[in-house]
C-alpha cells in the first residue's frame, strides 16, 4: 500500500461528511421544518470532524509529510500543485471557522437568518470537493511517479505517528463509527 492509497482512503470519508453536510444544510433550510436547532449537534459534530480529522491529522500529513517530499523530489514550492493545495487548505480552516461561528449565532440568538451558516458549509463543500479531486487525480499520482518505494514506506509510519500524537488513538475509529451514524441517519 502506498501513502497516497491511505489518503484517499480517508478522502472517501470526508467526501461522506460532505455529502452529510449537504444534507443537513437542505434539512436546516427547509421552511417546513419547524426544530432547526435539532440539528445543531450533529452539525457540531461535522465541524469537530473537520477539525480534527481533517485539519489535524489528514491535512497534516499532507503538509509535513507528502508535500515537503515532493518538493524534496522537484516540484515547485511556489506556483504549482503544492501552493494550490495549500491555499485551498487555508481556505478551508477559514470557511469552517465561519461555519462554526454561524453555528454559534444560530444557537445563541436563534436567528432565521441562515446565510451565516449555509453560506459557510456550501463554500466548504465546494472547495473541498475540488480539491479532493485535484489531489486524488493530479498531485497522487505524481506523488506515486516521483516519490521511492522506500520513501513512501517512511512516510506510512510518519502518518501513523501524526494519527497517533495529532488526534490520539482510537480517535479515528471513533469518527468513522460517526460517519457510519451519520450516513444511515441522513443520508438512507
Amino acid at each position: 500500500m502506498k501513502p497516497t492509497d491511505l489518503l484517499k482512503e480517508e478522502h472517501q470519508g470526508v467526501k461522506l461528511s460532505l455529502r452529510v453536510l449537504e444534507k443537513l444544510c437542505e434539512k436546516i433550510s427547509d421552511e417546513q421544518c419547524a426544530d432547526k436547532s435539532a440539528f445543531a449537534d450533529d452539525l457540531a459534530r461535522l465541524i469537530d470532524f473537520f477539525r480534527v480529522f481533517v485539519d489535524k491529522c489528514h491535512h497534516a500529513k499532507e503538509e509535513e509529510i507528502l508535500f515537503p517530499a515532493l518538493i524534496e523530489a522537484g516540484l515547485p514550492r511556489e506556483g504549482g500543485p503544492v501552493q494550490v493545495m495549500l491555499q485551498e487548505h487555508e481556505l478551508g480552516r477559514k470557511l469552517v471557522s465561519e461555519l462554526d461561528t454561524g453555528l454559534h449565532d444560530f444557537q445563541t440568538s436563534q436567528k432565521m437568518d441562515l446565510h451565516e451558516l449555509i453560506g459557510p458549509a456550501k463554500n466548504y463543500i465546494q472547495i473541498l470537493t475540488a480539491h479532493i479531486d485535484k489531489e486524488d487525480n493530479v498531485l497522487y499520482p505524481i506523488a506515486d511517479a516521483k516519490l521511492s518505494v522506500i520513501l513512501q514506506a517512511e512516510m506510512i509510519e510518519a502518518f501513523e505517528k501524526i494519527e497517533i500524537d495529532r488526534i490520539g488513538q482510537g480517535r479515528h475509529e471513533q469518527f468513522h463509527s460517526m460517519l457510519k451514524e451519520f450516513h444511515h441517519k441522513y443520508l438512507k
